[in-house]
């Protein structure tokens, strides 16, 4: 069991800082996340009646901010098995396929990996949505938020790995991604 837990930190931590090398991919997941909440949240504003008539009693934005957070989270997850698809082109894969480690510590371990990073995007989020004004009706409503986004980063980056590890080309890989997202 030592084994597998280790090579799945081992994964973990590579699929990690091939994220943290790629800078411009960084700053592009925070900000397209931000300029939902803070433009598309004020351009919707005015729609105030609408989602009253639905007994949301609030603002827009606040209305709107869990599902940014949570299609951030699936977007990213979706997206998440693009490195694998590269592992599989550059060999990487093939490497560790024959090597000792599990195939499942290879999965788990970017599963992981890519759930971590899901989870910090929403993090960064909520702060954004609270600097500019949403307030939760119960601060501790972030907890199931953010539990939401874990279940939910796991089963769409579990989906992504093992098409991108199954897919024949990366055309099939990104037309199946496309039906997903």
């Amino acid at each position: 069991m030592n084994s597998i837990m280790y090579d799945t930190y081992t994964i973990f931590w590579r699929e990690l800082k091939r994220y943290k090398k790629s800078r411009s991919g960084v700053l592009i997941r925070l900000i397209q996340p931000a300029i939902w909440i803070i433009v598309v949240g004020n351009i919707f504003s005015e729609t105030q009646p609408l989602i009253q008539s639905v007994g949301f009693e609030g603002e827009y934005i606040e209305f709107m901010a869990p599902g940014v957070i949570i299609l951030t989270a699936i977007f990213t997850s979706i997206f998440g098995g693009v490195n694998t698809l590269w592992d599989r082109r550059y060999g990487f894969m093939n490497k560790a396929l024959t090597s000792p480690i599990s195939r499942s510590a290879i999965a788990l371990g970017k599963m992981a990996s890519i759930s971590l990073i899901a989870a910090l995007q929403a993090s960064l989020i909520i702060g954004i949505a609270l600097a500019i004004g949403v307030t939760f009706p119960n601060p501790l409503m972030i907890i199931p938020i953010m539990g939401i986004v874990i279940l939910f980063s796991l089963g769409f980056s579990g989906i992504s790995v093992s098409l991108a590890a199954t897919a024949k080309s990366q055309e099939t890989f990104w037309g199946m991604i496309n039906l997903l997202g």
